[in-house]
């Protein structure tokens, strides 16, 4: 977003705008501004455009075609006004937005919706046909959207004021925006007020209020509201079933997310993809696989796509569960659709588990047929096998093979040799090479997939250099380059 940067003062500017200003309500005029409106802080101009003031050149576009529309805000600015082309509704919207300089802490603080009061105030007064229905309708939605729920209320009394009837869109605008806030009190109270003026709550009102009951982890109020949704004779549709089963799964809730998927299956009803995402990472934060195994095929079919953590989380509940084999399938799973490192660090993973040499090398000829690269994660994997297998021939040779195989190591690799160091293994070819390399004056790195930890653990060297590190003071760590050099002899010297 552009820096906006504001306090310019605003000569008078058309005929117009003049009559508008003239006719501002007084308590819409701040301290800040003079009886005769001629000077308006505005501390704004956009980043690299020419010196016309922000509020000017937002009025202009508000200004489009002021005697032949239909007097509704959308169609005024469906006509061309140079040096700006045809805007629409949201255009001018977002303009105001910016012209304003509206960082968070105005938003917050309701500066963003004093001024574009003042902006829209200044446009329908231009002509009296411009107060409608639909534009006011129009600014409670967007103040609702925007979390402006006080002034979505003003917008709904001035309408009302002008005999305008509010409809069941605006109200249910202002009591998402109180309900986002979790000002549920306020919202219950708009709610009750649709019911004294004849109008009927619609599934939106509801869906609205149970997904910020949600947010706010509120669920027996989640179940209230439903209860009073049914009363209501509001019937739930596939949305407000979807959002339920989100919320009951992200809550962990499983006996009423699966009560709630149950009626979805018999009023086949569709689910949306989000929902069985959620459904996923319920089953796999509580480790229960085969329901877990049961949703991500019917992911797989829906061609959902997941995210790498996802699917990271369903390696995890694998490994915890000794379903070592499984890696691989899960990996052959995703491959059509992801190509990434993740795959082939699963399957690697999966063998090198198992502690086979067989199967390793049948993945590394898989890479090497598809022309994918070595990565530190690949090299990890084989070097953590090998040294649970107490193989240090081979261990040695991988060692040796890094810099050929263009793998830069890192802090895992390291540990990897000094941990077998520990147990027997003669180290002394690999650190010549590696200082006649250079590598120990390189900056410590961390660049192994977090699953090669999770399913090795970390090391004696790892574990101890944490404990090191930590016992330093924090001047210390932030006032040093930790290089590998640095790392190794601040271990040898505890």
């Amino acid at each position: 977003m552009l820096m906006l940067q504001l306090g310019v003062s605003l000569n008078p500017i058309t005929n117009d705008y003049m009559r508008a200003r003239t006719r501002l309500p007084r308590r819409r005029q701040p301290s800040s501004l003079n009886p005769s409106m001629t000077q308006l802080s505005s501390r704004a101009y956009i980043e690299g455009s020419t010196r016309t003031p922000a509020l000017f050149r937002c009025l202009k576009m508000m200004e489009i075609g002021t005697k032949m529309n239909s007097g509704l805000l959308s169609d005024s600015l469906k006509k061309t006004l140079d040096p700006w082309k045809s805007c629409r509704y949201l255009g001018a919207i977002f303009v105001a937005y910016g012209l304003f300089g509206c960082s968070g802490k105005w938003i917050a603080g309701g500066c963003f919706g004093y001024h574009f009061d003042l902006v829209f105030d200044m446009w329908k007064n231009i002509e009296k046909s411009r107060i409608n229905k639909f534009n006011h309708e129009k600014i409670i939605k967007l103040m609702g959207d925007m979390s402006l729920a006080k002034e979505a209320v003003s917008a709904l009394q001035e309408m009302k004021c002008h005999g305008l009837r509010p409809s069941v869109e605006a109200y249910n605008s202002i009591i998402h925006g109180f309900a986002k806030k979790g000002m549920f009190e306020v919202a219950l109270r708009f709610l009750n007020e649709m019911e004294e003026v004849d109008l009927k709550p619609d599934t939106e009102t509801y869906d609205g209020l149970i997904q910020s009951y949600a947010n706010f982890k509120m669920y027996d109020e989640m179940d209230k509201c439903v209860k009073k949704m049914i009363s209501a004779g509001c019937i739930l549709d596939h949305i407000s079933y979807n959002i339920l089963i989100r919320e009951f799964a992200k809550g962990g809730l499983l006996k009423r997310m699966e009560r709630t998927y149950q009626t979805v299956l018999t009023k086949r009803m569709d689910l949306q993809p989000s929902t069985l995402v959620s459904m996923l990472d319920a089953y796999a934060n509580f480790g229960m696989i085969e329901k877990m195994e049961m949703v991500f095929q019917r992911l797989l079919k829906s061609k959902t796509p997941l995210k790498a953590d996802q699917i990271r989380k369903l390696a995890r509940v694998y490994i915890d569960n000794y379903m070592f084999s499984r890696l691989d399938d899960l990996g052959l799973d995703i491959a059509s659709r992801y190509k990434t490192d993740l795959v082939w660090c699963m399957r690697l993973l999966s063998h090198a588990c198992l502690l086979s040499r067989k199967g390793m090398n049948s993945i590394v000829r898989e890479m090497a047929a598809a022309k994918v690269p070595w990565n530190v994660t690949v090299v990890n994997v084989m070097l953590l096998a090998y040294l649970k297998m107490e193989d240090f021939k081979r261990l040695e040779l991988l060692l040796l093979e890094i810099p050929s195989r263009l793998v830069k190591p890192d802090i895992v690799t390291v540990g990897v040799l000094f941990d077998a160091k520990s147990f027997g293994f003669d180290s002394a070819a690999v650190l010549r090479t590696w200082r006649r390399l250079g590598f120990f004056d390189d900056v410590v790195e961390m660049n192994t997939d977090l699953l090669v930890l999770s399913a090795f653990g970390k090391g004696c060297f790892l574990r101890r250099c944490e404990e090191v590190y930590a016992s330093l003071e924090p001047k210390v760590r932030a006032s040093k380059i930790w290089t590998y050099h640095n790392l190794i002899d601040l271990m040898l010297k505890c």
